[in-house]
Order: C-alpha cells, then sequence, then structure tokens
C-alpha cells in the first residue's frame, strides 16, 4: 500500500510548524513564572464578632471529623510486616555482597543478585506510594487545624477586650479540642511518617548495594578480554596451577537463586493463581479444538498444521510455559533455566516438517548440550573440570553445526534460497564461535569461552522455542478460523492481505523477542541499551531550537504508521463492512473519510508527542494539522467531509443567526456538501460546508439567544460627564427588552475631536428582537438628552487662513 508523497510532506510541515510555534511559547514562560512568583501574598484575616458562634459550631463539627478520619486511618500495623520482610530479604541478601562472594560469582548470578536487588526495591517503592496516601489525608488535616488555629489566635488578639466572657470561653474551650485533635492527628501521622522514613533508608540502602554488584557486573565484562586463567595444558599437567575454589560459594550462588524464587513466589501468589486458572482453562480449549480438528475435512486444513493440532499437551506444555517465562521476565536466572528445560520435549514435538527435514534427528542434540552444561555448572567449583566440560559442549555443537551445515547445502529443501541463505549462515556463525570459544578455553580467556558456548546455546535452543511458539499459535489460529474463513473470504476484499500482514507482524514481534534474548544472554543487551538510549538523547541544536534524535525518529515512524493504519482501514470500511451495512445514501463514504482523517490526526498527534510536543498544547496542535491536512483534500471531499462534521459536531442548526464572510443570516438546510443560508433581505446563499469550518463563523446563537447591544455617543465638552453617564444608565435600564443581568453599563471612551465619547452597552435576551430595542434605546437616549439640554454637537473643524488675494477680497466685499 503506497503513501502519497504529497501527504507525507504536509506531515513533515505540520511538524515544523508546530516546533517553532511551541519554542515561542516556551520563550514566554520564564516572564510567566516570575509574575506569578511576584505576586503578592494574600493577607492574614480575622473572624468577624458576629461570625464567631456559628464558627465555633462549624469547626467543632471539623475537628470530629478529623478525629474520626485519624482513627479510622490505616494503622501501622498493616504495613510493619511488609516492611519487615523486605529488610529480611535485603538482610540475607546482604550477607552475599561482599568482595569475596561477588569475586567468586558468576554472570548470570550477579544478574540474579541485581534483580533480586530491583525487586525488592519495586516492592518498597510500591510500600511507599501505600504509605504516602494514606499519609496524605492526615496531612491534609494536619495543615488544615494549623491555618485554623492560627486564624482563631489572630481573631483573639484582634479583639481583645471586645469578646463577651461567654464567647471567650468557648474559644478557649475551640483551642482545647484543636489541641486534642492535633494529638489524634499526629499520633498515627508520625507513625506512618517515621515508617516512610525507614522504607526510604531501605531503598537508599538497596541502591547503594545495587551499586556495588552492577560495579562487579561491569569488571566481569572487562574479563572477557584478558586471559583469566593458565593455558588448559598446564592447568591439566600442573596440579599447583589448578586451584578448587570453595564450595560453600557455589553454594551461596544457588541460595541467591532459590531466595529469588521464593520471595517472588510469595509476593505474587494472586498472580499465580489467576495464571493456573488461565492454564486450565487454556488446556481445555486446547483439547476441544483438537477434537473440532480432527473432524474437519483434509482439504480445509494445511497438512503442515495438522502434526500440530494432534498433539494438544505438548502444545499446551508449550504455551504454558511461555505464560510462566514472560512472568518471570525480570526473574530468577535459574528459574528461567528451569522453565526453558521444561519445555525441551514439546519444543521438539512441536517443529515443523521443514525443520525435521532440515536438521532430522540432530535437532535432538540440543538435550546433550544442556546436560554437559548442567554438568559444567555443578562442577563449577572446580576450575579444570569445569574447563573440561566446557571444551566437550563446545567440540559437540561444532560438531553439531558441521553436519547440519552439510545437510543443508547437499539436500534440496522446501525452503526459498533467502531462507536457506540465511539458515546456512546462522549455522555457520555458531560453528565459528565454537571455534572461538575452544581456542580461548585452551589458552586461558574462560570467560570470553564460557559466554560464547552459553550464548551460542540458548540461542540456539531460544529459536527453536519461538518457532514451536510461532507454529502451534499460528496452527491453532487457522484452525479457529476455519469455519468463517470461506464466507469472510467470500464477503472482503481484503482478508487474505490482513491475515499476511498480521503475520508478518507476529513474525516480527517473535524475531524481535528472539533478538532481545540473544542479546541478554551474550551480556550486551545492558550496554545496547545504553547506546540507544544516549543516541535518541542526542540533541541537535537549530540556534535556540532543539530536538533529540529519538524524537526525530519517533516522529517519522509514527507519521508512517498512521498513514499506513488510515489508509487500511479506510479501505476496509469502504469496500468490505460498509457496503454490506444498511445505511442511506452516501454516509458509508462519509464514515469510511471520516475515519481516514481522524487516524491521520490522532497519529500527528502520537508523532508529535513522541517528538517530545506537550500535549497541553493541543490548540496548537489541532491548528498545524488542519493545515497538513487541507493540503491533501480536494475541494469536493473536503465540503462532503465537513458536512459531515457539521452535521456530527453540530456547531450550527437550523434557524441559527450566523455571520460568515460579511454574510448575516439564518440556517435553513445543512445538506452533506452545501448549506443554505437565508439573508434578512430574503435572498438564500448557498455556502460550501468547507467555508464554515475554514473561515471564520459567528453563530450568534449558538448556546442561547442573548445578544448584547452597544450604541456609541457623544456630547458637548461643555456637559458633566457624570450626569451624562447617570441618565444614559437610567435610559438603558428603562428600555424594554434589556436584560437587568448583567447590568447594562455605560462607558465613558475618551475625548473626541468634538466631543466626549460614550458607549452604552446593555444585553437582552430576545436575539430576533435586539435590532428593535437598539432603536427605541437610541430614540430614548436621544429624547433624555433633549430634556437635560445636552448637547449632540456636530463634528468641528477649525480652519486657519494665511493669506488671502486682494482681488479675492475686493470681490467679496462688492
Amino acid at each position: 500500500m503506497q503513501i502519497k508523497v504529497a501527504q507525507i510532506l504536509s506531515g513533515l510541515a505540520c511538524f515544523c510548524l508546530v516546533f517553532f510555534c511551541q519554542s515561542a511559547v516556551f520563550a514566554q514562560l520564564p516572564a510567566l513564572l516570575n509574575a506569578a512568583e511576584n505576586s503578592p501574598a494574600p493577607e492574614r484575616q480575622s473572624i468577624a464578632i458576629a461570625d464567631i458562634p456559628s464558627q465555633i459550631s462549624s469547626d467543632q463539627i471539623l475537628l470530629q471529623d478529623m478525629i474520626k478520619r485519624s482513627a479510622n486511618a490505616a494503622p501501622v500495623t498493616d504495613f510493619k510486616p511488609e516492611l519487615a520482610a523486605m529488610n529480611t530479604a535485603a538482610s540475607q541478601l546482604g550477607q552475599h555482597i561482599n568482595v569475596r562472594k561477588l569475586a567468586a560469582m558468576s554472570f548470570s548470578r550477579l544478574e540474579t543478585l541485581d534483580r533480586h536487588l530491583s525487586f525488592i526495591d519495586q516492592q518498597a517503592s510500591a510500600l511507599q506510594a501505600a504509605l504516602t496516601v494514606s499519609t496524605q489525608p492526615l496531612s491534609e488535616d494536619i495543615a488544615q487545624l494549623t491555618v485554623r488555629r492560627a486564624l482563631w489566635r489572630e481573631t483573639t488578639r484582634e479583639n481583645t477586650g471586645l469578646l463577651s466572657q461567654q464567647l471567650q470561653k468557648s474559644i478557649e474551650q475551640l483551642d482545647q479540642d484543636f489541641t486534642s485533635a492535633e494529638l489524634a492527628v499526629s499520633t498515627p501521622l508520625n507513625a506512618l511518617m517515621s515508617l516512610n522514613q525507614q522504607v526510604g533508608g531501605l531503598r537508599n540502602s538497596l541502591l547503594d548495594q545495587q551499586k556495588i554488584v552492577r560495579q562487579y557486573i561491569a569488571n566481569t565484562d572487562k574479563l572477557l578480554w584478558n586471559i583469566d586463567s593458565p593455558s588448559l595444558w598446564s592447568a591439566m599437567f600442573n596440579a599447583d596451577v589448578s586451584q578448587s575454589i570453595n564450595k560453600d560459594q557455589l553454594a551461596d550462588s544457588f541460595a541467591i537463586e532459590t531466595e529469588f524464587m521464593q520471595q517472588s513466589q510469595q509476593s505474587s501468589r494472586g498472580l499465580h493463581s489467576l495464571l493456573l486458572v488461565l492454564i486450565a482453562v487454556l488446556l481445555i480449549l486446547l483439547l476441544w479444538l483438537a477434537k473440532q480438528a480432527k473432524s474437519l475435512p483434509p482439504d480445509l486444513m494445511q497438512a503442515r498444521y495438522r502434526p500440530i493440532l494432534a498433539r494438544p499437551i505438548s502444545a499446551w506444555l508449550l504455551l504454558s510455559t511461555t505464560i510462566y517465562l514472560i512472568e518471570n521476565v525480570n526473574g530468577s536466572y535459574l528459574r528461567l533455566q528451569i522453565l526453558l528445560l521444561l519445555a525441551w520435549l514439546p519444543v521438539m514435538r512441536l517443529q515443523s516438517v521443514r525443520m525435521h527435514q532440515a536438521v532430522g534427528v540432530w535437532m535432538y542434540s540440543t538435550l546433550l548440550f544442556f546436560f554437559v552444561h548442567v554438568m559444567g555448572n555443578v562442577v563449577a567449583y572446580e576450575p579444570l573440570e569445569f574447563r573440561l566440560c566446557l571444551l566437550l559442549n563446545a567440540s559437540l555443537m561444532l560438531g553439531t553445526m558441521l553436519v547440519i551445515l552439510m545437510r543443508l547445502r547437499a539436500r534440496k529443501l522446501d525452503l526459498s534460497p533467502r531462507i536457506q541463505q540465511l539458515s546456512m549462515g546462522f549455522v555457520g556463525l555458531a560453528g565459528a564461535l565454537m571455534v572461538v570459544a575452544l581456542l580461548c578455553n585452551v589458552f586461558g580467556n574462560v570467560h570470553l569461552a564460557t559466554l560464547l558456548v552459553q550464548g551460542t546455546l540458548y540461542s540456539i535452543y531460544m529459536g527453536l522455542f519461538i518457532l514451536a511458539a510461532r507454529n502451534t499459535v499460528l496452527a491453532y489460529v487457522r484452525l479457529f478460523l476455519t469455519s468463517s474463513t470461506p464466507q469472510l473470504l467470500q464477503r472482503t476484499q481484503h482478508a487474505h492481505r490482513l491475515f499476511g500482514v498480521s503475520q508478518r507482524l507476529f513474525n516480527l514481534a517473535l524475531m524481535l523477542a528472539w533478538l532481545i534474548g540473544v542479546l541478554d544472554t551474550f551480556r550486551v543487551l545492558r550496554s545496547t541499551q545504553d547506546m540507544l538510549a544516549a543516541l535518541g538523547a542526542f540533541t541537535l541544536a537549530f540556534g535556540s531550537i532543539s530536538i533529540t534524535v529519538g524524537g526525530i525518529a519517533l516522529f517519522f515512524v509514527s507519521v508512517y504508521l498512521s498513514f499506513w493504519l488510515a489508509q487500511t482501514l479506510r479501505s476496509i470500511l469502504s469496500e468490505d463492512v460498509l457496503p454490506h451495512m444498511t445505511l442511506p445514501r452516501g454516509v458509508a463514504n462519509s464514515v469510511s473519510t471520516m475515519s481516514y482523517y481522524f487516524l491521520l490526526m490522532l497519529g500527528l498527534m502520537v508523532a508529535l508527542s513522541a517528538a517530545g510536543f506537550q500535549l497541553t498544547q493541543l490548540a496548537m496542535v489541532l491548528g498545524a494539522l488542519s493545515v497538513g491536512i487541507g493540503f491533501g483534500l480536494q475541494t469536493v471531499v473536503n465540503n462532503f467531509v465537513s458536512g459531515l462534521i457539521l452535521m456530527v459536531e453540530r456547531p450550527i442548526q437550523p434557524g441559527d443567526t450566523v455571520e460568515l464572510s460579511g454574510t448575516t443570516g439564518s440556517i435553513r438546510d445543512i445538506g452533506m456538501r452545501t448549506t443554505t443560508l437565508s439573508t434578512f433581505d430574503g435572498a438564500d446563499v448557498v455556502v460550501p460546508n468547507g467555508m464554515l469550518l475554514s473561515e471564520k463563523l459567528i453563530n450568534w446563537t449558538l448556546n442561547n439567544q442573548r445578544r448584547r447591544i452597544e450604541i456609541p455617543i457623544g456630547v458637548s465638552y461643555d456637559c458633566d460627564p457624570r450626569s451624562v453617564q447617570a441618565i444614559l444608565l437610567e435610559v438603558a435600564r428603562k428600555t424594554p427588552g434589556v436584560s437587568l443581568e448583567p447590568a447594562p453599563a455605560a462607558v465613558f471612551m475618551g475625548f473626541g475631536e468634538s466631543s466626549l465619547d460614550f458607549s452604552v452597552r446593555a444585553w437582552t435576551d430576545h436575539f430576533d428582537q435586539w435590532l428593535m430595542i437598539r432603536s427605541e434605546m437610541a430614540l430614548e437616549i436621544h429624547a433624555a438628552l433633549k430634556a437635560a439640554n445636552i448637547e449632540i454637537p456636530y463634528p468641528q473643524r477649525d480652519i486657519h487662513i494665511r493669506t488671502v488675494a486682494d482681488k479675492t477680497i475686493t470681490g467679496n466685499a462688492d
């Protein structure tokens, strides 16, 4: 689907326009802030003596309410167990954070420790938020008590000697009630604030510990490019060189994993219960769909999906494992590895026929790789045994990659040349990494060898896992749509394209998930994220204007997606959906076109927001978007869409009195393309709907029938302005049809060339009679001024004659 270049250019023009407008708005912010800061503070006022009894009663009720709220406040005991559990977990983790233990931990254990600290910090943050919510009403009550008490004391000070004895006693009793209320509110408030401070201290401690752990992670990454151990032959033939690590360190590393797993399990019991219900429902659904698949004719279901549909238990195990993997995305590495191993058999059984043809039984060798990998972890406290396991695993994986590469070259597979070349390249890359791992292990770079073997193993297995999940989802989605697909294809023209687009997007999402997993496995995800964040935050400055690279990228991506979605939706609505609905003539095209431009506007707003613009400037953005959208509209389409907008938004209705381009009249009819306007002269004016939206439209009767009347008038300089103003106000109030709310006003406008200029302004609730009311008011003003001997002067001009010819004077004299 192609996008018109003109529409893209209009979007870019919109972006530039809004950007420069926004910079101008921001330039005014400092002045506004300074004005707000320099505004005078309100002065404290005391209570009037007459209001003291009622204020005492209302404040006593207020104090009682505050005491009740403080009694109903969340008790500290509700939060202490959760805080105690966090302190216990943090204390247990703190035992592992020392130089000796951290130096002996593997990268995965360090990462788990970092995730565990982040997990506890998130819990502490949630607890802090809950404490803040509980503290806020109590803090507001204390603040209100302080203000009210200060007000009463100010009242007592200002009225010393003026208050009766009874009022004085009531105020003193109220002061004692304030003291009781402050004590009742401050007790739970102080306890909650103290607990909040403890949580803050815990978070600071977690932050310090996390910095230490991340420093060791960075140090571990630095060892990847160093020789960290003696050569393999030296380790094998020189017993003094090969030194064992304390076995307690291995136990500590596994304790970190188990503690994290237990704590995460306890903190999300509700979620796990929900997941169990979801998994049970999923099992029932898959069994039912598998039964339905058996009853379908062979020609309705593709052959490649039938083996998958015949194994609902394997599909259920795979999808269940996927759900738990998503839930454990930031959890323990050990739990992640266990989940991946539990899914090994379903992953193998749910591979496609093409995968079995390409790889054959060598696909099952991943189980052997995992077994050797686990054995290496078990003997990790023995450096020599660990390196031998690493050597064995790398050799097995290298041999397997070579065999698979030869199979791919020798066999003619049912694959496109591009897919086959990519597969061979991936297998060759994996083999090359194993060669590097073998060399690193032999010459003493154990850290890099471990990373390459482990990263390649998990990358291969994650690829197989994602392929199995893809095959399973597509098989069951295809089965679910099989019964409705023939009818859908007959009724729609875009079904095949939508299925294809959805499948490509699904494949893209899976590929991105695999890529993220690979980067994480090879320990470059964090550095990649930091690099992308730095690149996105890079600022391009043009004078006083600056914008980030990330904002520019997000803007272009959002604009492209908005155009693509809008075009797709318009095609589906206009060709597939709306023609099959019973609608008035022309409405289908109106709805599809309206939806198209609505999505364009929405997409451009999202793009501007992604580029860094504030949504509070919505009016400015909409103004700029209207310009960009107008560039892509033809006149007829513009009028048609404008008519639809007029019918939906109703800015005008039949009978409204409007003013447009100097023409005033009453709306007689609103059509899809034009609107008929009847002027007060009796003429009918046909106005295109686009003009009603693009030009300034004044609707005098949009919300009510009110109209302001204004009569300018000038009087002689010999008159008293105050007397004139009083006369004008009196006439305006007595004129029939003039509304008294808001009250009429007589405004002195200034000193004219020949007169003192006034303006009489009044409102009327009878719009259709405002001209006659104005005429009557003008006549009454004239009569009242004449009765008061107030002159309405003619314009005067002073003429200065410098020279006059003698003949002219003589002629005039004759």
